[in-house]
């Protein structure tokens, strides 16, 4: 009877083995055909609240999966967690990823993809340096590797950080080198709906930042651009952004119809969707209210602020709230309802002290003088635009001061009117007292007119001259056919170079059979291979590299910081790059590259003489290489150094 019982307790042992193997088994399939299904869709794409957990469910059995199986886990683990907004966790998350790499040997396009989501949380912790020299790096390592999915990513990231710092030039430079890639590497090997989408990605983002450098028109073409392909992928949650985006464009451009037309057709989306708590809903509602009441549509707009109101405790985002407030004091204005509009502006101006709701502060502070105005606190009225003039003489911001003054001008000559008025209809006055005072205002109004008349020729004076002034700068330092340094502006450069650093090398291009280039496929195709040149050459450009061209088919890079073997390995990569693919149907082009380099004390043009021996050397011996000025050799004084 014990033989019978030890038998089957063994029996039911070996049971539960079996069985625990079956499903540890069966776990590591249905972990491995869900990462399997979000590979296949782009990381933009794929990643939301229920991805998330379905990654969670496998925590508890992790440890018994394979290495590789736990890596891709952690990887598409640490995506899922920054793009549900779990940025701390996130970090935490590569840590591990981070531990299997030193145990195990792991592919480097994971580490480079942890990498790119590490330089994206740190940007949405506000942690902005570590961010880009994280997303520097990483894109460096990418382009090195041809990893251009993840160089691309890396780029539209650090516009991002840019644009968080407010620093819209670089923002715009990221975001285009971003758009190169993707032009040139991507889009030919993507087809369907996730060529439909990084198109749209990438034209919503210049759209966005041409609209934060005051460029509307070039704003409209871009967002309208993605607008059209996030229809044809039917992501209506960015359709809805896009229509937002390109309605305030217009009204900003004082295209009021433009304006109502995008607006409404945002209001249908609004309605197809269903949606009743969306702060992008409120957006909209803020942005009819506004239309409404410069249409002078009173009715109409109380329709949208019942819309808003409706939404508004619903909604967390504090730049929706804060739209809807001021858009509902431009309407408490128009209807008389002054009380309430200097409520909602109280509103704002306490949740705006900080420099980034500035604009939003601004704004407030305009709408609160107009009501205290029309309700006869001149004294108040008059602080409020105190403090705007104040705000913009701490930025700097001239024009908009000037701007500030002209608003501040009005109302005092208006407040001095009303007083008149007042006067007469109060009978506190003689008749001669009050032709002086009507002597008084014409004095005034004549006084304020011509104020606002130099001040107004002011502002012209000073945007035409910014405008003209960066396009002369523009035209006397880069090249008008590749964008690249002109010859004048990268000689100036190298002098400045040679004078301040030591260890200052020069790489001299010239293009190998440019002229039969020109007479086989024509000026155009010619024109069209010193662009790609150029294009080329910007990959490569750093604090410690620069580029221009000369004239004619002849290039130069202007290094320092750089040791000779890095150099010629910039040079070699350089070359091989222009050879790697042809140009609309040309021959792949090559370079005949003179190298010369210096210590401290030398001059430029003598190392620039040294590079030009060096480049003769070089066509001279066969060209499509790279050729070393030696002057320490007596019967030759360079020496061929890469050969293709």
């Amino acid at each position: 009877m014990s033989h019978k019982k030890n038998l089957s307790a063994f029996i039911l042992w070996v049971l539960l083995i079996v069985m625990s193997g079956l499903s540890q088994s069966s776990l590591a399939e249905s972990l491995q055909s869900l990462l399997q299904t979000l590979d296949q869709k782009h990381f933009l794409m794929r990643s939301n609240a229920e991805t998330k957990d379905k990654l969670e469910s496998h925590l508890d059995h992790l440890d018994d999966y394979p290495p590789l199986l736990q890596a891709q886990f952690y990887l598409h683990y640490q995506e899922a967690l920054t793009h549900t907004e779990k940025f701390e966790d996130s970090i935490e998350v590569r840590k591990q990823l981070l531990d299997i790499a030193k145990r195990e040997s792991l592919p480097a396009s994971y580490l480079r993809y942890s990498k790119m989501l590490l330089g994206l949380s740190y940007a949405n912790l506000s942690r902005g340096e570590e961010s880009k020299s994280t997303l520097e790096s990483v894109i460096q390592e990418s382009i090195e590797a041809d990893d251009f999915q993840v160089a691309f990513h890396s780029f539209l990231t650090l516009g991002d950080v840019y644009s968080f710092q407010k620093n819209f030039p670089l923002t715009f430079s990221s975001y285009k080198r971003a758009q190169s890639i993707l032009i040139r590497e991507l889009l030919p090997a993507e087809s369907g709906n996730h060529a439909f989408f990084l198109q749209a990605e990438m034209n919503y983002r210049i759209g966005y930042v041409y609209r934060h450098m005051w460029r509307d028109k070039e704003s409209i073409s871009y967002l309208k651009s993605a607008l059209k392909f996030d229809r044809l992928i039917k992501n209506s949650r960015n359709v809805k952004y896009d229509l937002n985006q390109i309605a305030d464009a217009y009204f900003r451009l004082g295209e009021i119809r433009e304006a109502e037309k995008y607006l409404l057709m945002l209001e249908a989306e609004f309605r197809k969707a269903g949606v009743n708590n969306d702060g992008r809903l409120l957006g909209f509602a803020s942005s009819m209210i506004r239309l409404k009441v410069k249409q002078g549509e009173l009715e109409q707009a109380r329709k949208y602020i019942e819309i808003a109101t409706s939404v508004e405790n619903e909604v967390q985002a504090v730049a929706s709230k804060l739209t809807y407030y001021l858009a509902y004091a431009d309407y408490a204005n128009a209807d008389g309802k002054y009380e309430e509009a200097i409520a909602k502006c109280k509103l704002v101006e306490l949740a705006t002290r900080e420099q980034e709701w500035s604009e939003y502060r601004h704004l407030a502070l305009k709408l609160d003088a107009e009501a205290n105005f029309a309700l006869g606190r001149y004294k108040e009225s008059a602080i409020s635009f105190q403090k705007v003039h104040q705000s913009y003489l701490k930025r700097s911001d001239h024009i908009r001061m000037m701007a500030a003054e002209v608003e501040r001008a009005r109302f005092d000559f208006e407040s001095e009117a009303m007083k008149v008025e007042r006067l007469i209809q109060d009978n506190h006055m003689t008749e001669l007292a009050l032709q002086s005072e009507r002597d008084k205002l014409r004095v005034l109004v004549l006084i304020i007119s011509l104020s606002l008349l130099l001040i107004c020729s002011l502002v012209a004076m000073v945007l035409y001259a910014s405008r003209n002034g960066k396009k002369l700068k523009f035209l006397a330092n880069y090249d008008g056919l590749t964008g690249v340094l002109n010859r004048r502006a990268i000689i100036e450069y190298g002098e400045k170079i040679a004078r301040t650093h030591g260890g200052l090398s020069l790489l001299l291009i010239d293009v190998d059979h440019f002229k039969s280039i020109n007479d086989n496929f024509g000026h155009a195709k010619g024109d069209r291979v010193l662009q790609y040149i150029a294009l080329m050459a910007s990959e490569f450009c750093s604090n410690e590299v620069n580029f221009g061209r000369l004239g004619g088919e002849e290039f130069l890079f202007v290094i320092h910081g750089m040791s000779i073997n890095e150099t010629l390995k910039l040079a070699d990569t350089f070359s091989n790059n222009l050879k790697s693919k042809p140009i609309d149907g040309i021959p792949a082009p090559t370079v005949s590259i003179g190298y010369a380099h210096q210590e401290e004390g030398g001059e430029f043009n003598t190392l620039l003489e040294r590079a030009d021996e060096a480049l003769y050397q070089a066509k001279s011996g066969g060209r499509d290489c790279v050729v070393q000025h030696r002057p320490q050799l007596e019967d030759q004084e360079s020496k061929v150094l890469l050969r293709a």
